[in-house]
């Protein structure tokens, strides 16, 4: 667990995570807030669905947690057809 391991490894996690945040928001619309949020629920089902991909111990469910996460990031950052 990732507290048992001190504070600057948490530092570390913590500074990486919100540099990966600042990136994805850059790919969305809208106010700093809403780019924010979306970044956020972004790699959240991204880190999300690799974890549980790699987590499971069969393959054909592997392969479907990581399509069906992968086609679920696609959607939410594809903008809506007017």
């Amino acid at each position: 667990m990732l507290r048992a391991k001190g504070r600057g490894v948490r530092r570390a996690l913590t500074d990486y995570v919100a540099a990966r945040i600042e990136r994805v928001a850059e790919f969305f619309g809208g106010t700093p807030a809403a780019r924010r949020r979306r970044a956020i629920a972004t790699l959240a089902c991204m880190v999300g669905a690799l974890t549980l991909a790699r987590g499971v111990d069969d393959p054909a469910l592997s392969k479907e947690i990581s399509g069906r996460g992968a086609r679920g990031v696609r959607q939410a950052v594809t903008p809506a057809r007017e």
